[in-house]
This record gives C-alpha cells, structure tokens and sequence, in this order.
C-alpha cells in the first residue's frame, strides 16, 4: 500500500473568497498577456507585461489560489509565484517542451518544484496511469505545493 506523505491543508474561507474575487480578472489579463507573450517571447516583452498586468490587478498582498493559462491552478504569494499571478503562466518553453515528450503512464519527477506549475503540468500529461514525484525543500513553497496539488486534485 502506497502511502501519501504529503498532509491535507485546506485553504481558509478568506484565500477561498479573495482567488474567487479575483479570478475572472486575473483570467481576462492573463488571456491577453499569454496572446502577447506568444507573438512576441522576447525577455523585455514579459517585462513590459508584467508591469502592464500590474495596472491591472491588485497587489499581491497574500496567499490566493491562482487561475494559470494552463488550466489547473497554483496556491501563489507575494514571495513566491508573482509571474503567475501577473501573467498566468511562466516558462512557456519548458512546458511546451513538457507537452511533447511526457507521455500517459510516465513517471516525472520534479525536483524543487516551487508552487507546483510543472508538477501541475506533468500531472495532466501523465494521467492515472502515471506518476509525479514533486520535491520542494523551501518550507513556504512546499506549504504551496500541497495547497497546489490539494486545490487540483
């Protein structure tokens, strides 16, 4: 019998309530910025979107479920995960890449997974029949990490 090593954390009512808030908005920019990123993936382009998604939204001010453009979602804060909370995505190139040679049934292992948006990714690729191992040292991201792989199922 396998068992899960990783703890059940529920998101309080206020994170509940603040991403449900937000997350029509945050899909509205990071529609957009996702159309611009692709037609122009230069480094100071994300730079500029970041800073124009920022008109847009609110300040990050603590811990919220986040809508990506990938279709799962990602428990972010101000410490770790803003790109995704701006942008609704990031390393656009590793997932593509990810999308191509992950296949139903693989293993993947991610390795300092931070929030969890390969982990996330991988999960989806690899389906029931496969198998994610995410490891994340830093105490607060792993916090996020098991709030990820809870709010995705």
């Amino acid at each position: 019998m396998e068992r899960n090593r990783s703890p059940q954390v529920d998101l309080s009512i206020s994170e509940l309530e603040h991403s449900e808030r937000l997350r029509r908005r945050l899909n509205k920019v990071h529609s957009v910025c996702f159309f611009l990123a692709s037609i122009f993936p230069f480094r100071v382009c994300l730079y500029a979107l970041k800073n124009i998604a920022g008109l847009f939204l609110p300040p990050l001010s603590g811990r919220l479920v986040c809508p990506t453009v990938y279709g799962f979602d990602l428990c972010v804060s101000p410490r770790a995960g803003k790109n995704y909370y701006l942008l609704g995505f990031y390393e656009i190139g590793t997932l593509q890449m990810m999308k191509e040679i992950i296949s139903e049934g693989d293993v993947f292992v991610d390795a300092g997974s931070s929030e969890g948006q390969m982990s996330a990714m991988a999960a989806t690729l690899v389906g029931p029949d496969g198998k994610v191992i995410a490891v994340e040292p830093q105490k607060q991201r792993y916090e996020d990490l098991v709030k990820t792989i809870h709010i995705n199922g």
